[in-house]
């Protein structure tokens, strides 16, 4: 009898155990997402995910009809300039790419649909009128990168991406500066464009 007895105190404590690990379990703190290796990984501020987004879209679209220019503008000084900022956006938009992959942002790899119409209107223009659509386009576009740049060269919320725009800043302000003294700019769009007063 008293065999018979310890047998069954044994089962009945055997079968509490799972009963006890699931109140156990259920007691437990959830693991806290910073203690995963991933979870801090490729966090970006979304004001950083869009300056990424608006540059490589502005790289691309000078970065092409640039090279549009080399092939089809009539003035020497207009090709060289092309030659030049087909280069230096080229260049731009590769650091930009890798940029981006250390974050873990996909930019565009095409225009998007209003950029894409610009270039399309500068591949349908006449000949004689290509220097001054070319021109004009471009010192717009420099126009809008250098506003773009300097607010997220002060007061980018990434550290590498504020770094990313502060290196590239005095190039679009020389090439908007040498856009500007090409002759086929009219003296409204050769006028510098006023800088925003910071706050």
């Amino acid at each position: 009898m008293r065999r018979a007895a310890i047998s069954s105190t044994v089962l009945l404590l055997i079968g509490l155990l799972p009963a006890c690990d699931q109140r156990n379990a259920a007691n437990s703190p959830p693991a806290s997402p910073a203690s995963s290796p991933s979870a801090a990984a490729g966090q970006i501020a979304g004001s950083a995910v869009s300056f990424m987004n608006s540059a490589a879209v502005s790289g691309l679209l000078e970065e092409q009809a640039s090279r549009l220019a080399e092939q089809k503008s009539n003035d020497f000084r207009t090709r060289e300039l092309a030659k030049k900022l087909a280069k230096d956006h080229a260049q731009a938009n590769q650091e930009l790419a890798q940029l981006a992959a250390a974050k873990n942002v996909v930019l565009p790899q095409q225009l998007d649909q209003e950029h894409q119409a610009k270039l399309q209107s500068l591949q349908s223009v006449a000949t004689d009128q290509f220097d001054s659509n070319y021109a004009g386009l471009l010192v717009a576009g420099h126009n809008q990168a250098v506003m773009l740049f300097e607010q997220e060269a002060k007061a980018g919320q990434d550290a590498d991406v504020r770094a990313f725009a502060q290196r590239q800043l005095p190039k679009l302000r020389e090439h908007l500066e040498q856009m500007q003294e090409l002759p086929s700019l009219s003296a409204a769009e050769r006028a510098p464009s006023p800088t925003p007063n910071p706050r």
